[in-house]
């Protein structure tokens, strides 16, 4: 079974980061605040030295963790073609395995946002006429269709030729 492009490690720490940076910006608001005493309350400001540096490390081991997290997604992720359709497999605590059968195939689309240009990867995604489907949620929230094969961090020449081998493929099994 083929690997995501090595890149595609970075672009997943880029995710996660995006997604924990909430998390890491009210520690770090949290540190900052007891770091220079701005509290009203003198006596929890008035801790120890070290504790008022204590976000510091919280904010670089969070950091790492995420770092190792996309690391060790980017490691377990797998995918071929095989005669009889596209395999993938992925998790690190929870493997999925997905095989989809040629006949299934409705549209392969490359998805290439500013950071996946930048880098020369594409999002390559294999919808199939039992897709999922999620609301996005709010009181004007839209109906989302998601992909049930998916290869985000692919180089954008291989999902080309993905995109076209798959199409093909379909097509020949329909037809």
């Amino acid at each position: 079974m083929k690997q995501l492009h090595p890149k595609a490690r970075t672009l997943l720490f880029l995710t996660y980061i995006v997604r924990a940076f909430p998390f890491l910006l009210v520690l770090t608001i949290i540190g900052l605040v007891t770091l220079f005493g701005i509290r009203a309350d003198a006596e929890i400001s008035s801790g120890v030295t070290f504790m008022k540096w204590l976000w510091l490390p919280a904010d670089i081991l969070a950091v790492l963790a995420t770092w190792y997290w996309a690391k060790w997604v980017y490691d377990n992720y797998r995918y071929e073609i095989t005669p009889d359709g596209f395999k993938s497999e992925y998790g690190v605590i929870r493997k999925k395995y997905i095989s989809i059968p040629y006949e299934r195939i409705q549209n392969v689309d490359i998805h290439r946002g500013i950071i996946y240009r930048i880098m020369g990867l594409s999002d390559l995604q294999i919808q199939t006429a039992s897709n999922s489907f999620v609301h996005t949620g709010g009181r004007h929230g839209r109906i989302k269709s998601l992909p049930e094969g998916r290869l985000p961090g692919i180089d954008k020449d291989e999902a080309k030729q993905l995109q076209e081998e798959l199409s093909k493929k379909a097509r020949g099994n329909k037809g």
